[in-house]
């Protein structure tokens, strides 16, 4: 049996990570520019009872999350590419994915999923803070990504 190399484990990890990372960046930026939790929030029926309900956008990121973050922290740890460009990577995914969870606790829990529906004011706060958020998420995945193709382009 073959043994793989490091440089080609930590290859396959870095590729991991980087569609991960695209596919956050372009569903964070799907969301915002389709105003996702504008159509949620003015038919709370839609946002059903819960985050892992059939057709939730959650649910497209949830299995994604986990795999991006632990192949973009083991092609750091397997090394076989720029050290300091994987680390840039790594920090900036750990970083996205501290605010999403952020924001789905903080945020779309009152706006879509509570007892009691926000007040307007309440709903647009929420919706600013959304939007706001999901900016920084954008900017730090996009930063992770483009980490990662730096990391891939300076192989060690």
């Amino acid at each position: 049996m073959r043994r793989l190399s490091r440089g080609r484990v930590a290859g396959v990890l870095l590729n991991a990570a980087r569609i991960g990372q695209a596919q956050a960046f372009f569903g964070n930026v799907y969301e915002a520019v389709v105003r996702v939790p504008h159509i949620f929030a003015e038919s709370r029926a839609l946002a059903g009872d819960s985050p892992f309900r059939r057709g939730s956008p959650t649910v497209y990121f949830v299995p994604a999350g986990p795999v991006t973050l632990a192949a973009s922290i083991g092609a750091l740890a397997v090394g076989g590419h720029d050290r300091r460009w994987l680390a840039a990577s790594t920090g900036a995914t750990v970083a996205a994915g501290t605010l999403t969870a952020y924001v789905v606790t903080k945020v779309n829990t009152p706006l879509l999923l509570a007892e009691t529906e926000p007040t307007p004011d309440q709903k647009a706060a929420l919706l600013r803070r959304w939007y706001r958020l999901n900016a920084a998420r954008i900017a730090l995945v996009g930063a992770a990504w483009y980490a990662a193709e730096r990391a891939r382009a300076a192989k060690s």
